[in-house]
């Protein structure tokens, strides 16, 4: 099983969630430094795009239970200095282009 993080938790970062679900991938981080974690959790919960998710969903103070899962939520505004730990692969949003889609991290 991979173990994800994501950069950026607009658009394109919840839709890369939804397939980390569907293929079974583990979302270990999420980064974003605009949104609060109640946002985050709502924002996956009921995406008006992609419909409604069928998790169960709960939020603390710098983490998200999804399901049972914990994902840790972080606020930096430079990728370098998040602390990915477990994490194998990043996935970074759009405005983080310049380099490669997907980071691997080891």
């Amino acid at each position: 099983m991979s173990r994800i993080g994501i950069i950026g938790f607009d658009r394109i970062g919840r839709i890369f969630y939804h397939r980390c679900l569907l293929k079974n991938a583990e979302v270990l981080a999420i980064n974003d430094p605009a949104l609060s974690p109640d946002q985050i959790g709502y924002l996956l919960k009921n995406d008006s795009i992609l419909g409604r998710l069928n998790v169960q969903i709960e939020s603390g103070k710098d983490c998200l239970m999804v399901n049972n899962t914990k994902i840790t939520l972080t606020k930096e505004r430079y990728p370098k200095k998040i602390p990915w730990a477990g994490v194998e692969c990043v996935a970074p949003s759009p405005q983080l282009r310049k380099r490669p889609l997907i980071y691997v991290v080891r």
